[in-house]
């Protein structure tokens, strides 16, 4: 879900800085529209920025947690079975 949001504010972040650059002449008749446009974009980005930094939490989160569950099945077998010999 998240890489999926990640995506979808990717490609509407670009299409608003393409629209906004080939369109900057009706943006730059109304301040607040040229101000409020470029401010979603650089919301979007960071919303991007934000999503990426907490995926890469995430992911490492997971990874230890699977690093953590191999090590014991693969430690505390062998160890169980030199105890039992």
């Amino acid at each position: 879900m998240r890489r999926q949001t990640m995506f979808w504010a990717a490609l509407v972040a670009i299409g608003m800085v393409f629209f906004g650059t080939l369109f900057s002449g009706a943006l730059e008749d109304n301040p607040w529209l040229f101000a409020g446009y470029w401010f979603g974009c650089a919301w979007l980005s960071f919303l991007m920025l934000m999503l990426a930094v907490y995926d890469g939490m995430a992911l490492r989160a997971e990874l230890l947690a699977e690093e953590k569950r191999l090590n014991a099945e693969f430690f505390g077998s062998s160890s169980v079975q030199k105890k039992q010999k």
